[in-house]
C-alpha cells in the first residue's frame, strides 16, 4: 500500500496535470488503466491467502461434515 501511494503521489510529472491536463500537453504520464488494473494484485493475493489460512485447522476438527461445510462457509461469507 506505501508503494501505490508513492506512485499515486508521482504518477503524472507534473502532478497538476492529472486535474488540468489542457495546461501541460507535454506531461509524461504512467500507464494509468494499466496501473489500476495491477495495484490491486498483491492486496487480492494476500485475501485469498488469509483466507485459506484456516482451512487446514478446520478439515481436522471433529465435526460431522454438514457441520464443516457450515463453518466453512460462515468464513468464506464472513471475508466479504
Amino acid at each position: 500500500m506505501i508503494l501505490v501511494t508513492i506512485i499515486v503521489c508521482n504518477m503524472c510529472r507534473p502532478l497538476s496535470h492529472l486535474w488540468e491536463p489542457q495546461l501541460h500537453p507535454n506531461a509524461r504520464c504512467i500507464d494509468t488503466p494499466a496501473f489500476r488494473r495491477w495495484s490491486n494484485f498483491p492486496q487480492i493475493l494476500t485475501d485469498i491467502m488469509i483466507l485459506g489460512l484456516p482451512l487446514p485447522v478446520l478439515s481436522k476438527l471433529r465435526l460431522e461434515l454438514r457441520d464443516k461445510i457450515g463453518v466453512i462457509v460462515t468464513i468464506c461469507l464472513g471475508s466479504m
